[in-house]
């Protein structure tokens, strides 16, 4: 439930709300989402290939939120207050700082990173993902994050470009998401603009 979203800044979560509201989701994507709140790039929202919002800073310093909706190799797509709005990637790097939030559908009993020793639903979710991406038969439930377990972790995050550190935190479980097809909203692929 979006309003009881753990998100470190509190405002993140109100604003959030307001723009689920504006664009209009539908309620089955919002029931049971989870709120991310990171910093990084581009090229890792490329990644996670899910609609953000981004904390923008203006040439007066004030906080401006903006929704992206869309991304392409020379442009992206943004739902402002005042509506939405095409910009160049060098405009929005002015003003953006990496700072964003972004939704995603954990898995039950998911409550935070995942790491050696833990067990539970949300391990055995984990377990059964990589097996399904590894085109594994899925594993029995009562799994134990294990060194075995842990192996696996590492090699998803290697051959998905993240850090392999062998813990299940919020980028490798939306990635696990992504590649599974998990009924998620996504950001929009925009062509290149033509000269």
């Amino acid at each position: 439930k979006l309003g009881q979203a753990k998100v470190g800044d509190p405002e993140l979560s109100v604003v959030v709300d307001e723009q689920v509201r504006r664009l209009d989701i539908p309620v089955h994507h919002a029931i049971g989402m989870s709120v991310f709140q990171g910093s990084g790039g581009l090229p890792q929202l490329q990644q996670l290939d899910r609609p953000a919002l981004l904390v923008l800073r203006n040439a007066q310093g004030q906080t401006v939120h903006a929704v992206l909706l869309g991304l392409g190799p020379d442009r992206a797509e943004l739902l402002l207050a005042d509506g939405p709005r095409s910009v160049t990637l060098g405009t929005l790097a002015a003003v953006w700082r990496g700072e964003f939030g972004t939704f995603w559908r954990a898995p039950e009993g998911y409550r935070g990173r995942l790491e050696r020793g833990q067990r539970g639903p949300a391990v055995d979710w984990l377990a059964a993902q990589l097996a399904r991406h590894a085109q594994e038969p899925a594993p029995a439930p009562g799994q134990t994050f294990d060194a075995a377990l842990q192996a696996r972790v590492q090699a998803f995050q290697l051959s998905q470009g993240l850090q392999p550190d062998g813990v299940a935190g919020a980028g490798t479980m939306m990635m696990l998401n992504r590649v599974a097809d998990t009924d998620e909203p996504r950001l929009t692929k925009l062509p290149a603009n033509r000269p």
